[in-house]
């Protein structure tokens, strides 16, 4: 018996060394979220050790408050946000907890791998704390409309999900750029960009100065594109030859090329933009409406007072008539305006529904709209149908494009100067209320943990 228990002890001994010596997924070039409700993203360098940890939302911001995770292994990070989300209530040994881990790679295989590590060593982890977690795999969410892109671009679906996370933070990059570029270079392109919007601490600063730059770059690009289209035109009837380096393997001569750049500028100019005329009006109206509100609100308050003064003189000794008379035309006062304040809400409300959603600042005293949709996206969309198509003719589009870039060089740089401009205009007004929200994400830190340790 003592035997088979020394036997047994050696045998569970082993598994425990071997368990402690199983070697960590491979995370070399890898871009991983979690999402609690603090959303993490995590990338990693060409060692598999962490690189950047970004916050995706505002939870995050006061969830990785003074917290450093560079040079850690992928699970170290995963396992350390995981014991504060538990340490700051996101995760509750008394409620029902669900986590969903996302795992990019280039390399199928390794990201299959390394996903399912995580997965593992977090509910096992969780498990150890007695606490239960449903930890859902992202990877399987994959929508099918991705699968597609990848498929079409001629890459794997790993690496299209970083491409596409490198195109949120960088608007300028195009699906022609990104294909040629390694996983490790996009990756560098996220950092980068997750490091320029690192100063807007809000949600809403982060989305409105992406869509900005955004759709700034698309104006800046079909500009760009009408311009080389009129060059290309002129150069048909000035010096066709311009053309034959372009088109020595092409089935198309000169006037059949410009035609078809012609219909890629159509594309562009399809894509639709709000008129921003009834936006600027529906602002200045909620503006005024919003400074009546507040009037109304003081003066409802301070009829209040008024009343609540004339009853306790009532209650004493005095002129019962002509504290009535005065009593009464407060309380008219009173509830005329609070009829007033339900017609300035309703203008207020009114002015507020509008189709498209936005932000707007103000720039030597105009108003500057920000329409919450990205042009950009769909700029990209139209840009790689016509390479496509543009190849199919054996033509490289930015080959064709180079052939005038050189002629409107001067006019582009003054069209990114203005958009610099209104650029930093953006930041300055944004600095303030960044420097607010960074202590108000302190303030519900503070609060969030005391207040979960107590409890």
């Amino acid at each position: 018996m003592k035997r088979l228990l020394s036997l047994a002890l050696v045998i569970t001994s082993l598994f425990a060394l071997i368990a402690c010596q199983s070697v960590e997924a491979s995370a070399e070039d890898a871009r991983i979220t979690m999402d609690i409700n603090p959303s993490v993203e995590i990338i990693t360098n060409a060692e598999g050790k962490v690189e950047m940890v970004s916050p995706l939302n505002e939870a995050a911001e006061g969830l990785l408050l003074d917290v450093d995770l560079k040079g850690k292994t992928a699970i170290e990070a995963i396992l350390e946000i995981t014991d504060l989300a538990t340490t700051y209530g996101y995760i509750d040994a008394n409620a029902e907890n669900a986590l969903v881990i996302r795992t990019e790679m280039e390399n199928e295989a390794d990201m299959t791998e390394l996903q399912t590590q995580l997965r593992n060593q977090v509910k096992a982890h969780l498990e150890s704390k007695n606490i239960e977690a449903e930890v859902v795999d992202g990877n399987q969410a994959v929508a099918q409309v991705d699968i597609d892109m990848a498929n079409e671009l001629g890459i794997t679906v790993g690496k299209y999900l970083i491409i596409k996370a490198a195109m949120q933070v960088n608007v300028e990059l195009t699906y022609e750029q990104a294909i040629e570029m390694s996983v490790r270079d996009l990756l560098s392109e996220v950092r980068t960009g997750r490091a320029e919007t690192s100063q807007f601490i809000s949600d809403h600063a982060r989305f409105a100065y992406l869509q900005l730059k955004a759709n700034g770059l698309a104006t800046f690009h079909y500009m760009k594109t009408n311009f080389i289209y009129a060059q290309a035109q002129l150069a048909l009837t000035t010096d066709a030859t311009v053309f034959d380096d372009v088109l020595v393997d092409s089935d198309l001569d000169a006037t059949a090329a410009v035609a078809l750049y012609g219909e890629y500028v159509a594309a562009i100019e399809a894509i639709e933009a709000p008129d921003p005329t009834p936006y600027e009006v529906s602002i200045q109206t909620k503006v005024d409406a919003d400074a009546n509100i507040q009037l109304l609100e003081e003066t409802l308050v301070t009829l209040k007072a008024e009343l609540q003064a004339q009853y306790q003189q009532f209650q004493g000794q005095g002129d019962h008539e002509a504290l009535k008379a005065e009593a009464k035309a407060t309380l008219e006062a009173y509830l005329q305006a609070k009829a007033d304040l339900r017609a300035a809400v309703e203008v207020y409300v009114v002015a507020e529904e509008l189709p498209y959603d936005y932000v707007f600042f103000y720039r030597n005293g105009e108003i500057h709209i920000i329409f919450l949709s990205n042009y950009m996206t769909e700029f990209r969309t139209v840009r790689e149908t016509y390479r496509q198509l543009f190849l199919e003719h054996n033509i490289e589009l930015q080959s064709f494009e180079a052939l005038f870039l050189g002629n409107i060089g001067t006019y582009l740089q003054m069209t990114l100067n203005q958009y610099n401009q209104v650029m930093n205009q953006f930041k300055l007004q944004m600095n303030a209320l960044n420097a607010e929200a960074q202590l108000q994400i302190r303030y519900e830190h503070t609060i969030r943990y005391e207040s979960h340790n107590q409890g």
